[in-house]
């Protein structure tokens, strides 16, 4: 039955939309309101805010409410507040994940609720730990689990600064959510880090020898040259994939920087490297200067030779022939207007097809190349290549230092076992504190009674009569 042909009291009541249940003493009006926002509540969610295939059967029976106009209200709010004046394409998805995550928060909070727009379901903290809980009962990993609560808290800190009209909750119960979202954080701290232990070690069993790395850059180098010549003479997307997994795979192998790196290099930034080259080595530094840390470490760079800045060149002198290169922007360009997300894979399949073990990812590369620097070079000479790989040192220490080796282990048990040869020496030895005396010892003053302030007033009158005899006792004092 259309919402126009509700009976309804225009003088007062409770609105009749399941899930809304507001009070108004206007429901014409306020009823009204949800078949406006009926059509943009109904749209398909977006490619970012499908919930993930570990979620399908968790959210199968959950379903935001979208009916609820003061909620679809805030929630476009903080959207725009996250996103700013000029957001780019990453932020843009970034943010909707955000609001993915929350919406099904509130989906598991306004289950069998009514009122939901003064957002008095939200005072449940018992609510709130069966929501952890059964983030946790999902295929879901201990880090996914904080990334949920991290964006709920955000959620609750904004309500907390501009809370909606509707809301009738006051400000000590928002701020009490706030705590209890804090706390639920800080007891994830313990899970969190026996999930980094047990990354590590997975990531130590994923480390990919000096030799595959070495022969994955002679395989590339030589693969190239021959990529380029087939899409010359014949322009197609499948050179162009080819010519993007072995390229990619040659950078990654050489300098380890994320996959972001490479995505984010732009046409501009490839065609500027030009004016930076070295006469005197004949290199090109290409500066790429939006990725993931770029506000720690600045642009990443990508250092070429002649030969390697020519692939470059060959391809930008016929993407126009290719699907998007007319109007391309970055530099593995797509058929559309977006960086390429699919390099990834490209870069898989090239490796598989230099017919090297396993299938590593960007990540594997760059945990792998830091894990070698920490054990090839110098603790300086290291620390100098993660801040060119733009690789924060504290996060390589965490997830990236492989454990020692056989040969390593080997070395440390001989070091430990002389440590208990040889003669016995004293290891506990008393230090004496050296006792400090004062130059002027002090003593206490003496109460002072009333005799003698009576001679001391006395004392003084005698000395203000006889001012010289005060001068001649002076002397015989020093002499003493």
């Amino acid at each position: 039955m259309p919402v126009e042909s509700c009976p309804l009291n225009v003088c007062q009541g409770c609105c009749p939309v399941p899930g809304c249940g507001r009070d108004s003493t206007r429901l014409d009006r306020h009823v009204k309101s949800h078949t406006h926002a009926g059509p943009a509540a109904s749209r398909p969610p977006s490619s970012s805010e499908k919930p993930h295939a570990s979620q399908q059967s968790e959210d199968s029976t959950l379903h935001y409410p979208d009916q609820v106009l003061a909620l679809n209200n805030l929630l476009e709010e903080y959207r725009r507040h996250q996103e700013g004046p000029d957001p780019s394409y990453k932020l843009k998805q970034n943010v909707s994940g955000k609001i993915s995550r929350i919406k099904k928060f509130i989906a598991f909070m306004s289950e069998g609720k009514t009122n939901l727009a003064s957002l008095v379901f939200l005072n449940e903290t018992a609510r709130i730990h069966a929501w952890i809980s059964s983030l946790r009962q999902a295929p879901m990993k201990e880090t996914t689990v904080r990334h949920y609560a991290q964006n709920v808290a955000q959620f609750m800190d904004y309500i907390i600064e501009t809370p909606p009209k509707s809301c009738r909750l006051t400000k000590q119960v928002l701020i009490g959510l706030w705590q209890e979202m804090q706390q639920v954080l800080k007891s994830m701290q313990r899970g969190v880090a026996m999930h980094q232990v047990t990354d590590r070690a997975m990531k130590e069993e994923r480390v990919i020898p000096k030799a595959t790395l070495l022969k994955c850059r002679e395989l590339s180098r030589n693969r190239i040259p021959e990529i380029l010549t087939a899409l010359e003479s014949g322009p197609s997307q499948k050179n162009l994939w080819r010519f993007y997994g072995h390229f990619s795979a040659f950078l990654a192998s050489f300098y380890g920087h994320s996959g972001g790196v490479y995505t984010n290099m732009t046409i501009q930034e490839v065609e500027g490297a030009r004016r930076a080259t070295s006469e005197t080595v004949g290199l090109h530094v290409i500066k790429v200067s939006s990725h993931r840390t770029n506000k720690t470490f600045g642009p990443a760079q990508i250092v070429l030779s002649h030969d390697e800045y020519k692939w470059a060149q060959r391809l930008l002198k016929i993407k126009d022939k290719l699907p998007g290169g007319k109007n391309a922007m970055y530099f593995f360009f797509t058929s559309k207007p977006n960086p390429c997300k699919n390099l990834n894979n490209y870069f898989q399949e090239a490796w598989k097809d230099m017919g090297l073990p396993g299938c590593p990812s960007f990540t594997d590369l760059r945990s792998s190349i830091a894990s070698h620097a920490k054990v090839t070079h110098s603790s300086d000479d290291c620390r100098k290549m993660h801040i060119f790989m733009c690789l924060n040192v504290r996060t390589a220490d965490k997830f990236y230092a492989s454990n020692l080796t056989v040969e390593q282990a080997i070395e440390h048990r001989m070091w430990l076992q002389a440590v208990v040869n040889g003669e016995e020496t004293p290891t506990s030895v008393k230090r004496k504190r050296p006792v400090t005396k004062a130059s002027h010892p002090r003593k206490r003053a003496a109460p002072v009674s009333s005799s003698d302030l009576t001679s001391e007033s006395t004392t003084l009158e005698s000395d203000q009569d006889d001012p010289g005899e005060s001068e001649d006792s002076a002397p015989q004092a020093e002499v003493q």
